[in-house]
């Protein structure tokens, strides 16, 4: 089963209908392990839409934000992460939740999907204002990366926790797999109501592919504790994106797979922040030629993007690229960073580096 078909199809059978803020009551009394274990269930219900999926309860002290992992023959990874009602009424709720989005990274997953399963109200403590504050910080993410759902939006997931009516299941989903659709019509129909006005906004500046702001991504690098002048920073970018431009799209592509393996290293040659790429990973993953390889590096070398030294090899004789970033810090490696703040994705980095839609840096 191919990613977007796995993603389209959690989604339907997370699309419960939206019910009364009385029904989510439900989640007063249920623990955090209990509603897990209830996703679970409704996911193995309906497992037969999902490619028969390995699920895997994570939830304990490293779970590095993910209390339950599913992952598909194909090695599609999804994560789902459950916030309770306990979770909700903690005071840290917001900072801990947005750190735990960062770390559920470590487990190279494609889509992390938010649970909201708690009350609006518990006795004296109101928690409706807090939920809804967080829901609309994280709708206002520009990334794909999560999806956030309210309680009145799952609720019926728990209440309702038996399979989807395959009629249901499969004329949805043949709707949303043709290949002319009206995305506006699929976000107004699958797409929790909390996030559908930020997804219809962004939905607006599809076709744009030059960034506006890259508000998103110079956060992402303060974040990283980098002390650099944000005009600066934005006039590099710009040149650096201009550059992309002037590449083949075969050398992009090429480029986006020594990304993809990049490691951190250090002083390189002429470049001061190099990260490292193994060299014999990406010939196994490419399945080319020792010769083709190097003929691709020089082509990129050629163009400041790599720097190959092969006399400096490491791990069983393999040969290390460096590559090089921007003049803006010794610290700051321009192309590692962009990689980073793209979680390393390959679709978004595909977007980025072969697509040249820049406006996944807003």
């Amino acid at each position: 089963m191919k990613k977007e078909d796995l993603i389209t199809s959690i989604s339907i059978l997370l699309n419960q209908p939206t019910l009364d803020e009385k029904d989510i009551q439900y989640f007063d009394k249920k623990n955090h392990d209990e509603l897990v274990e209830e996703l679970k269930q409704y996911l193995i219900k309906n497992s037969e839409f999902l490619g028969e999926p390995q699920l895997e309860f994570m939830q304990g002290m490293n779970d590095h934000g993910v209390d339950l992992l599913l992952k598909s023959h194909d090695n599609i990874k999804v994560g789902f992460q459950i916030k309770s009602h306990f979770d909700v009424s903690q005071d840290t709720f917001a900072g801990k939740l947005k750190s735990q989005i960062t770390e559920s990274s470590f487990h190279s997953i494609n889509k992390l999907y938010i649970l909201f399963c708690s009350p609006f109200e518990s006795g004296k403590d109101k928690y409706k204002a807090r939920i809804s504050h967080i829901l609309s910080e994280l709708s206002g993410f520009k990334t794909n990366y999560h999806c956030a759902y309210s309680p009145v939006s799952c609720i019926g997931i728990f209440l309702n926790n038996k399979k989807v009516d395959n009629e249901y299941f499969f004329s949805t989903f043949k709707k949303y797999s043709i290949d002319k659709v009206d995305k506006t019509e699929i976000i107004n129909e699958i797409a929790p109501e909390d996030s559908k006005p930020s997804f219809l906004s962004r939905l607006k500046q599809e076709n744009s592919t030059d960034f506006s702001s890259a508000n998103s991504f110079v956060k992402f690098v303060k974040e990283q504790d980098f002390k650099l002048n944000k005009t600066k920073l934005l006039s590099e970018l710009k040149i650096y994106c201009e550059q992309l431009k002037k590449i083949p799209k075969k050398s992009r592509e090429f480029f986006v797979s020594v990304l993809k393996f990049a490691e951190p290293y250090g002083k390189l040659g002429n470049c001061i922040n190099c990260v490292k790429s193994p060299f014999m990973d990406i010939i196994d993953s490419l399945g080319i030629s020792k010769s083709e390889m190097l003929s691709r590096i020089k082509n990129l070398e050629r163009l400041n993007l790599l720097s190959f030294d092969e006399n400096d090899p490491y791990e069983h004789g393999q040969i290390v690229i460096g590559i090089t970033g921007s003049n803006l810090d010794d610290d700051f490696n321009l192309s590692f960073e962009i990689r980073e703040y793209l979680r390393n994705d390959i679709d978004r980095l595909k977007l980025f580096f072969i697509d040249l839609k820049y406006n996944e840096l807003d």
